[in-house]
């Protein structure tokens, strides 16, 4: 599945390179320059390849390029060293992925992960290699690392990688989402930055619990995972509170704070997928070069925690992953009327909190951002909007029937990782239709597609399958990402996303049909993934 896959070994390495190089102290270029430049993409590779010349517990695999050709890579940890996915889990250590920069003027995590890994290969970390496997994405956005001033948010042709793991537009993506699905790791981490002010919090944490996945993942998070990250950043002088968007609530604090109940991150993706997954998030100035030791501090310290909390308790964080499969097996395998996914929800606030934000007054500059702090903090009581309401809600169903001209939508579930069955005869299968009430194209693209909103009623019928037609199972662990692409009305569906533009007519039945009752036919299972 992967676009490369060059395994660099310890030995190997020292071949290809040489000698240890000036890096051999293992401090980072941001370091060596007092922290007054960011380390760009080349010191970075140079740091994790004179890391793993340094120790047969590191290994470097390329897995993918980005648009501008720059080498993605994947970095494992581990004692003793694992060569790949299956190694990885017959080790029966839980496994750790933490991504970092994905947008490209968000370096802190960057620059904390390098800090992280030198801790855990030549610091007082190194008990933590026998208790976790770690998996690192250094750098998920290198182009947009590389390019302005400090990074841009974006990559260099406009996309939002961290709006793309559904889509798989990038090749970027395309890579992160290889190794997960590769991989399956227990626990995912996001290393962001946000911007401040109004927002005056040190570090923000979230995880998702809207995703129609599994709930154990979700209660891990919360109760396991989240707890220490928090108490040692408190430790350390930092303060904390949950990721949110504070919108205008400085001017109208009723509006309350909006924390994300599901979208399209990386975060959201794991979580679907059936994995623990945290966002991390540093308060950063508009320049991302400024207090950017302190910012990789915060976000080092966040990474030690969890890996701590990991390590402390790895029999609890595998029995959460496998209690999540086990629900999603059990919950997808029948046709419950009392048992729902959610399409569409309404957020809503779930109590108040109280709440620090910097006042902020609109400005005339025509060649600035039109508001700035007047430098007073606003001591206010709050909503948190951190719950939703379901709006739209359907039966879970046992599985979706894709007919077979659209073999492209089973091609994509695959390169996520999700099983997919195709039938060798014609069958009769029980399934709910998608009747096509309304359709609405959007005129103007919205991150690298044409949305269009489509509304649907159910007929229930029995639909007379051609051989070729394909299945795909609700009983696996990634039914959640099945329910958001294929359920039409979903923000994140491929109706949505404008995959049915030439089909979508008011009248018309969708190629694609809820299966109400798993139909008793030949079928064939497909290969488990397919390139990009």
């Amino acid at each position: 599945m992967r676009t490369s896959s060059v395994v660099v070994s310890a030995a190997l390495a020292v071949l290809l390179s040489g000698p240890l190089d000036a890096q051999s102290d293992f401090t980072t270029h941001a370091e060596r320059t007092g922290w007054t430049e960011l380390t760009p993409h080349d010191e970075v590779v140079g740091f994790y390849r004179t890391l793993a010349r340094s120790a047969p517990e590191v290994r470097m695999e390329e897995i993918g390029r980005s648009r501008e050709g720059r080498p993605l890579h994947l970095v494992t940890l581990s004692r003793p060293a694992v060569q790949g996915p299956w190694e990885a889990h017959a080790t029966g250590k839980p496994i750790l992925l933490i991504g970092a920069q994905v947008h490209g003027d968000e370096p802190a995590g960057k620059e904390g992960l390098m800090m992280f890994a030198r801790d855990l290969v030549h610091g007082d970390l190194g008990h933590l290699l026998d208790e976790v496997v770690f998996l690192f994405i250094p750098q998920m956005n290198p182009d947009g690392a590389e390019s302005g001033e400090w990074g841009i948010r974006p990559n260099t042709a406009g996309y939002n990688i961290n709006r793309d793991y559904l889509r798989v537009d990038n090749p970027e993506t395309a890579a992160i989402v290889s190794a997960m699905v590769d991989w399956r790791p227990h626990v995912v981490v996001d290393a962001h930055e946000l911007p401040g002010p109004p927002r005056v919090y040190d570090f923000y944490t979230w995880f998702p619990t809207g995703s129609n996945g599994p709930r154990a993942p979700v209660e891990l998070s919360r109760d396991l995972l989240v707890p220490p990250i928090v108490e040692a950043l408190e430790g350390a002088g930092y303060t904390h509170i949950v990721y949110h968007t504070p919108g205008g609530v400085a001017e109208d604090p009723a509006s309350g704070i909006a924390v994300p109940v599901y979208g399209r991150t990386m975060n959201d993706y794991a979580a679907a997928q059936g994995m623990a997954t945290i966002l991390f998030e540093s308060l950063r100035e508009r320049d991302a070069r400024v207090d950017i030791a302190d910012r990789a501090r915060r976000q080092q310290i966040a990474m030690e925690a969890l890996a701590r909390a990991i390590a402390a308790n790895g029999d609890a964080v595998q029995a959460s992953i496998r209690e999540g499969r086990e629900e999603m097996a059990r919950r997808g395998a029948r046709w419950e009327e009392s048992d729902s996914i959610a399409v569409r929800v309404e957020p809503v606030a779930s109590r108040e909190v109280d709440y620090r934000v910097a006042e902020m007054r609109r400005t005339d500059r025509e060649d600035g951002p039109p508001w700035e702090p007047t430098g007073e903090i606003l001591d206010l009581r709050v909503p948190l909007v951190d719950s939703a309401v379901v709006t739209l809600g359907r039966v879970r169903p046992t599985g979706y029937l894709i007919e077979p001209h659209r073999g492209d939508l089973a091609d994509h579930l695959r390169m996520h990782g999700i099983r997919v069955e195709r039938l060798l005869t014609d069958a009769a299968v029980e399934v709910e239709s998608f009747r096509i009430e309304s359709a609405q194209t959007e005129d103007r693209p919205y991150e690298g597609y044409v949305p269009q909103r489509i509304t649907t009623s159910l007929d229930r019928r029995t639909f007379e399958a051609p051989a070729g037609a394909y299945l795909i199972p609700a009983d696996q662990p990634g039914a959640g990402l099945v329910f958001h692409l294929l359920e039409p009305e979903g923000e994140n569906a491929y109706a949505t996303k404008g995959r049915f533009l030439a089909e979508a007519r008011p009248g018309r039945h969708l190629p694609v049909h809820r299966i109400t009752e798993w139909p008793v036919a030949a079928t064939e299972r497909l290969g488990d993934a397919v390139s990009r």
